[in-house]
Formats: structure tokens, sequence, C-alpha cells
């Protein structure tokens, strides 16, 4: 049965998708960026300032999007039950297998217990000391609300909301640790809409949702590169072991500021329109309004220039062949000797037969009768 929709045949009539990137800025934020906010972060020096900068040049090298996204409480988020990933310890880990989804062992349970008991695991109560969970914020009194909804420690610090282009740039409000968690699914829609494929990740902190964030986003098949300086910590071991973690989970690569700059600055590399040579472009016919490829114009090719005569200078000289050796001449017989001369290699004969001269004329011609004897 013949296809409704036959599908072109030509590989030159398939339009080319340009694939492009996206700068995720994660939760600059009150509560992250002011010294009386809730986790004031304020290392590494300047790493503000060269996320707003580097926004700027993404943006105005056309090569993606900018991303803004911030975070809001809006109820405790368990770590063993969401499947996330975060990392509160301060001593040199050695990178572990990501812990699994659904059941755990006990051993994760007190894990996960542990970590949602640390001050910066911000969207996490800590439990009481009954075993229970302190659901109610006002309750936990280990920690310092932070980013609740409604709170000016959960909005955008000035200097960040000013240098956000709201007819460009998207922001975008996540409630789990992970910003591409299984829960919001309207980050992975918006990115494949944009056919986005690789990802630059930065903002604060690096061990929480920066690392929750990256992991996810390589499960979902993206190519994830942190940019190290210009994330915001607490804990220099603990962005360290996130960094770590990142790269044997993940598959992440790291770049810094300076490199990523002259990267967008760079001019950029000509681009494939992916069409045959023999084809400029393809547009629609305006009589019958069905895709046409127009011919690319031909190629002029090079015309190779007639040589003349040659003179006969020029020419190629036969040179005669060379002449056969000369035969070397026989065996010469001195009759003054008392034993001939032999010429060449036939004296180091065994029982090479010698002529000898006889003394006595055995004919009347007066020739010389000659005998043999074996050499010595």
């Amino acid at each position: 049965m013949p296809a409704l929709f036959p599908m072109p045949t030509n590989p030159a009539l398939v339009p080319v998708v340009q694939t492009r990137k996206a700068l995720l800025i994660l939760d600059l934020q009150n509560d992250f960026l002011t010294s009386n906010g809730a986790l004031y972060t304020e290392e590494p020096d300047g790493y503000v300032d060269r996320i707003l900068e580097l926004a700027k040049a993404f943006r105005d090298s056309g090569n993606g999007d900018v991303i803004w996204i911030r975070s809001e409480f809006e109820r405790h988020c368990s770590l063993l039950e969401e499947g996330e990933q975060i990392v509160t310890s301060d001593s040199m880990v050695r990178p572990e297998k990501a812990m699994p989804r659904g059941r755990s062992p006990a051993s994760a349970i007190h894990d996960c217990a542990v970590m949602e008991a640390d001050e910066e695991a911000f969207l996490s109560i800590a439990e009481d000391r009954d075993g229970g969970e302190n659901k109610d914020e006002d309750e936990d009194e280990d920690k310092r609300p932070c980013v609740r909804k409604g709170t000016r420690g959960a909005e955008l610090v000035p200097k960040v909301k000013a240098a956000i282009d709201f007819n460009r740039d998207i922001v975008f409000t996540k409630n789990h640790y992970s910003a591409f968690n299984s829960a919001q699914q309207r980050l992975v829609l918006l990115l494949r809409t944009r056919f986005v494929t690789q990802l630059y990740v930065c903002g604060a902190l690096t061990n929480i949702s920066i690392y929750a964030t990256a992991l996810d986003a390589g499960r979902h098949g993206y190519g994830v590169t942190i940019i190290e300086d210009c994330c915001g910590f607490r804990s220099p071991k603990r962005h360290i072991n996130a960094v770590r973690q990142l790269k044997y989970l993940g598959g992440c690569d790291d770049v810094l500021f300076e490199s990523l700059i002259e990267q967008l600055l760079s001019p950029p590399l000509p681009k494939s329109t992916g069409l045959s040579p023999s084809i400029n472009t393809i547009d629609l016919d305006p009589r019958t309004g069905e895709l046409a490829a127009i011919p690319a114009p031909p190629r002029q090719r090079r015309t190779k220039a007639k040589k003349g005569p040659r003179s006969p200078a020029d020419r190629p000289q036969l040179r005669a062949p060379p002449s056969p050796p000369k035969a070397a001449p026989p065996h010469s017989v001195s009759s003054n000797d008392s034993k001939p001369k032999l010429e060449g290699n036939a004296h180091v004969l065994q029982n090479l037969m010698v002529l000898e001269v006889d003394s006595d004329y055995g004919a009347a011609d007066c020739t010389p009768a000659l005998k043999l004897r074996r050499s010595e």
C-alpha cells in the first residue's frame, strides 16, 4: 500500500536542525546573596559579577538562551522519596554510585536523614527528637527559614533583576533541589522545544541546587558544563566534592569564566547549509507551492594552457646502447719461457693441462711440436 505522505528521498531536501545551548543560572536570591540572608554565600570572590557579565556575553553571542532559575519552599522535600542528590559532607569523599530510586537500605535512609538535617538543605525539614519530621516550618528550630514563598529572601537581588532581559530571557521557579525533578517537567519541555542539547550551569550553591540539577540534566541526555569559578559555595570542601562527583557520575565538564568568554567572543565558524553542492538553496515554487531546489551556478573548470612544439634542446636525447665488453685475448705461449703464461683464472684450477714447447722440431714446415703436461 503506497504511503499517504511519501517522504522525500533526496537527502538534500531534508532541512538541517541547528541545536542550541542554554545558560542555567540558579538561586541568585536574597537569602543567598545578602549578608543577613539565611544562607549567605560570598565565595568565590566576585562570582556574581562574573555571572552577570557572562549572561550578557552569552545573550549577545546568539549561542542560546539565558534561563534564570529561583527556588521557593513549598513543602518538605524528602531526598529519599524524591530520589534527589545533594552533597553535605565536609570530608573529602571518594565518588560513589548514584543512590537508586525507590526503596533503599537502612544506611541510605540514615544518610538522607543526616543530609536533610544539614542547614544547607534549605528545602528539607529535619527530623525531631521523637523520630518524626517537623512538617511545620515554624517548629524547625535547627535551621533558619530560607526562600519561603512570599518573603523577601525568595526574591532575586536587585542587580540580578536589572540584568534580566525579560523580552529574551526565561525566568523559571522550582520547588525541588533539581530543576529537572520528575514532578517538574516544564523545563525539560521548554529546552526540547528550543532544540537545546548543551547546558552551562552556574549560580549557588555548588553542592545543593547546582549539583542536583546538573546530575539530573545528565540523566536526561544533556551535555553539562560547570562554570567552576561562577559557582557560589559556603564550604570549599563541599564545592570540590560536588564537582568531582559530577565529573564521575554525570560525565560533566568544567570550564573557567575567562575561557568561556573567549569562546563566546570568538567569530563563529561558517555554518553548513546541509545541501548538496549542486543545490544553492531550497524555496517554494510560486506555481506549484511545493519545495523546489534552486541549483547552484555551475563551477568554472580550469582550462589547461596548450603547450607549443618543443625546441630541439627540450626534446629528450637518444643515447646509443653501451657496447658489449671486449673478449679477453687468448692464452699466449712464449717460446722463451719454460712454462707458458696463462691469463685469467686458469692457473688456479686443479689438474690443468699446460702446453709446453718441445725443443725439437717435429715437422719439415718448421712448426714447433707441442706436448701436454699436467700442471704442478
